[in-house]
């Protein structure tokens, strides 16, 4: 499954040429490897300007993404 959304994420930025939105992901990536190391009680995400980076149109998206991740690591 991530695997596949890593690939949609791809086409998608390089479509629209947006390293932003690369790097956007590369957070909600990032958080999904450090909860399974070291569980959710000990990490937080704290994101700046993100909807800048990803768009309005995706923010609900990347905001559900994360509220997944906190809720089913």
């Amino acid at each position: 499954m991530a695997e596949v959304a890593r690939r949609l994420l791809d086409a998608a930025s390089d479509v629209s040429g947006l390293a932003q939105l690369k790097l956007a992901y590369l957070a909600v990536d990032l958080a999904k490897e450090l909860i399974g190391r070291w569980g959710k009680k000990k990490v937080a995400v704290l994101v700046d300007e993100v909807f800048q980076a990803v768009g309005l149109d995706k923010a609900g998206i990347y905001v559900k993404s994360l509220l997944n991740l906190i809720e089913y690591p």
